[in-house]
């Protein structure tokens, strides 16, 4: 693991904030490619695992991966429209005449060409209890054995009862590597330990078709590569380690994701994302004891580090295999709870649910002791430190002790309205509330409230600046907001997104949507 980190060593020193210092000027296109439209989640339990000279499938809950292995590198995962399709999945066998793969499920069959992006399905009398292939007869289909006897399912047509050839190439099982590797029995229970020493198991298994290893899959890490010889792992990883997303951070040339346990009891993940999906880099945390926090809701890039902004306090996650270190209650911060992040010059600011602390020199104390509220967004620009906050939008001045409220932002709101996002749209200042975005007139000062987008998008969570205007997420979607026109394209949630907006990245060819349900990545078209 430490190997495949330092293979990253200048991500972090061309890190942006989170949804700023973005250029992208551009909509999602209609997806008409799996590579249009990719959801990341977690992918760390492998149900069956196919093989040929240049290509390995393989099945997860919810996704079917494709590992080119002359290559080195995934291919974006592919998801069927039904997700639950793939949970029934028990074992797998490449098509020798087109190279798609054959599923075999409890109680039936699916197919699958990744070149037309092609899912077929059937169902088969009985439960399927082994299938194989015949070398010999490639446009024949595959063979099922059901508890009703054995069929042969065709490339088109119903599936005919018939007596399988004696070369019949079965579906390898993990009995077949433990028979080629004894062991990999012994060391199995140890390869399948995951994160945090969570115990796993080895699920399926199929050899590598140079005969020198096999591909393993398991419960907690998803796929290994077992070396022959000397049993050695290589992990192979992808996903997000969670579907649960908290923060998202751009560096460059890929994205740093970290994932929650609250919401649906995962273990916490926080992971590399390369931008054209070709590999994914999980963090490890402490040992035994995995990360110390289970949600985060910012991360900030710094020297070899990402620093986290979670629910017991300030988190320094070292790239180098360091044990990670938190700042907590009684360590400057007013209260543990921190929930927004910014490099201010040679600081950093840490926002709370209780006000704000300055990390300077290595020495975190409590800055603006007035505030008092919860601070839910940070942007610094040049000597100026925005805060977003329970009493609306101020700004502090490098040297100063006190946040003073926006000239003009209690006029535009009618009272105290939070503030939960800020960027800016070229040298526009835009902040976002609750149901709609807010501008300031960069020669007057005054500020502008925007649609109500709450209606169409529920409320507002996350929010990224584009030259072409703001996306902003909420619990129902997101948008692209123009500063002038109001929204220009909407992404609603069951149809473009899997679950409620956490999270938002922009780039030049990508939209990134943290959800409750996976990272969405959109590819974008400029207009």
């Amino acid at each position: 693991m430490r190997g495949l980190l330092l293979l990253l060593p200048v991500l972090l020193a061309t890190a942006c904030a989170t949804g700023g210092g973005m250029r992208a000027a551009g909509i999602p296109v209609i997806p008409i490619r799996p590579e249009d439209r990719v959801i990341l989640g977690d992918l760390t339990t492998v149900r069956a695992v196919a093989t040929a000279f240049d290509r390995v499938y393989v099945v997860y809950d919810t996704d079917l991966g494709i590992w080119q292995p002359l290559e080195r590198r995934w291919l974006v995962p592919r998801r069927p429209t039904n997700p639950g399709l793939l949970r029934d999945v028990v074992a797998a066998l490449v098509d020798p005449l087109d190279q798609s793969v054959w599923l075999a499920t409890r109680s039936g069959w699916v197919r699958y060409s990744p070149e037309s992006d092609i899912w077929e399905r059937g169902l088969l009398p009985g439960t399927v209890e082994q299938f194989g292939i015949d070398p010999q007869d490639p446009i024949g289909g595959a063979w099922f054995r059901t508890s009703t006897g054995w069929y042969q399912q065709g490339r088109a047509g119903p599936a005919i009862p018939g007596t399988p050839p004696r070369g019949l190439r079965l579906a390898p099982t993990l009995a077949d590597a433990y028979r080629d590797m004894p062991a990999l029995r012994a060391f199995g229970p140890t390869l399948a330990i995951g994160p945090g020493l969570e115990p796993g198991r080895l699920t399926v298994a199929a050899p590598a078709a140079s005969g020198q290893g096999w591909f393993v899959g398991t419960s907690t890490r998803g796929l290994l590569y077992v070396d022959q010889m000397g049993v050695t792992p290589t992990p192979l990883p992808l996903g997000i380690g969670g579907e649960a997303v908290g923060a998202l951070l751009w560096v460059g040339d890929g994205l740093w994701v970290s994932t929650d346990a609250a919401y649906r009891g995962e273990p916490v993940a926080v992971t590399f994302v390369e931008e054209e999906l070709r590999q994914t880099v999980p963090l490890e945390g402490n040992g035994a004891l995995g990360f110390p926090f289970t949600a985060s809701r910012a991360l900030l890039a710094g020297d070899r580090v990402l620093w986290l902004a979670s629910d017991v306090g300030l988190v320094r996650l070292s790239l180098d295999g360091q044990a990670p270190q938190v700042w907590g209650e009684g360590s400057g911060l007013p209260i543990p709870r921190v929930t927004a992040l910014a490099a201010w010059g040679d600081r950093i600011a840490v926002g709370t649910t209780r006000g704000l602390a300055l990390r300077e020199d290595g020495m975190l104390a409590r800055a603006a002791p007035g505030v008092i509220d919860p601070i839910y967004a940070l942007y610094a620009r040049g000597d100026t430190l925005w805060v977003g906050g329970g009493f609306g939008l101020g700004a502090m001045l490098a040297g100063d002790s006190a946040v003073r409220l926006s000239t003009g932002w209690r006029q535009a709101t009618a009272g105290e309205v939070p503030v939960f996002g800020i960027g800016y749209v070229a040298d526009t200042l835009v902040a976002m509330t609750a149901d709609r975005v807010l501008w300031r007139d960069p020669v007057l000062g005054g500020w502008t409230p925007g649609f109500a987008l709450a209606p169409t998008l529920g409320r507002l969570r996350a929010m990224a600046t584009t030259d072409a205007g703001v996306w902003v997420g909420g619990d129902r979607g997101a948008a692209l907001v123009s500063l002038v026109a109001g929204p220009v394209r909407t992404l609603t949630v069951g149809r473009d997104l899997p679950a409620p907006v956490t999270a938002l990245v922009a780039t030049e060819r990508y939209l990134w949507v943290g959800t409750h349900g996976g990272l969405v990545r959109l590819a974008l078209v400029g207009f």
